[in-house]
């Protein structure tokens, strides 16, 4: 199991799964974690004003709750910038791996990790859009606000949606991960129409700044078996990060990567940097200040 996985210690429900029966089956999910009711306010004042980090205390929380409205958003993107069109599925809002760099500490409102239910209904949403864009292909992912597979061992979302994609025309499924379990998913018929992609650094990036990650080597190893079942692949050098000796550590990651996958077998690679918007730094200072 991740070590993002294991840091997980407690598992809260709103009342409310209780009367459904797609809230009983995230219950039965978790039932190892002896879930307990709780009102989302109290708990977000609770590791907001109890916690001298909420944020890493948060890492180890994870709230199941209704989500009233669409699962399926277009990604926000970044103002004054050209969007690539890219839609999201937002199964899962935060992350319980804790890299230094995540934008996320300074974006969402919440320190805790929350599952959006019902899932299935993202199902219908993406058919919808299909149906209006008949034209496009689209990509979509489960991997923007979160790790799409540090938890997936518990919410099983994964299997449904390469199978449910499998039979899409039109759209793809990405699953952006940071982490190295992928043995649940290599006897799955995807009919390549799942991506699975990896975001990679340098390994003293990794032990450095990816706290709760999968090592570099086990992400490369990860991504081999992977294509091996026949996947696409996605790669993400995210955030490309300067400091001394820089370049010959990604000329480095880069060499051994393509030791470990067929190029012709990769769909894409994106490159990026520091994501830095106001407040971000504060945060960053405050929690690792040895970054």
């Amino acid at each position: 199991m991740n070590k993002a996985a294991l840091s997980l210690e407690r598992v809260y429900f709103d009342p409310a799964l209780e009367e459904t029966p797609w809230g009983l089956r995230a219950l039965e999910a978790f039932a190892s974690f002896r879930p307990e009711p709780r009102e989302r306010e109290s708990l977000k004042e609770e590791l907001l004003f109890g916690c001298q980090d909420p944020l890493a205390e948060g890492k180890k929380v994870l709230l199941l709750a209704p989500y009233p409205g669409q699962l399926v958003k277009r990604c926000p993107g970044t103002k004054g910038y050209t969007c690539c069109g890219y839609w999201v599925i937002n199964a899962l809002l935060n992350c319980p791996m804790d890299c230094s760099y995540c934008i996320l500490q300074g974006y969402l409102q919440e320190p805790y990790i929350v599952l959006n239910l019902p899932l299935d209904k993202a199902f219908e949403e993406v058919r919808r859009l299909l149906d209006l864009r008949p034209r496009h292909i689209l990509r979509l992912g489960t991997g923007e606000f979160s790790d799409s597979l540090a938890l997936d061992l518990w919410i099983g979302f994964n299997q449904e949606a390469i199978s449910f994609f499998s039979q899409l025309e039109g759209a793809l499924l990405e699953l952006k991960t940071k982490a190295q379990e992928v043995d649940h998913l290599l006897g799955l018929d995807h009919r390549s129409r799942t991506v699975i992609s990896w975001s990679l650094n340098p390994q003293r990036i990794v032990e450095k700044e990816e706290i709760y990650t999968a090592p570099l080597q086990r992400r490369l190893e990860a991504a081999r078996r992977c294509q091996e079942a026949g996947y696409l692949l996605g790669f993400h050098f995210d955030p490309i990060i300067e400091y001394p000796g820089w370049e010959d550590d990604y000329r480095g990651l880069i060499e051994e990567l393509f030791r470990h996958v067929d190029p012709r077998g990769v769909i894409w690679i994106s490159l990026g940097t520091l994501r830095y918007p106001p407040g971000l730094e504060r945060v960053i200072r405050e929690r690792f200040p040895a970054t």
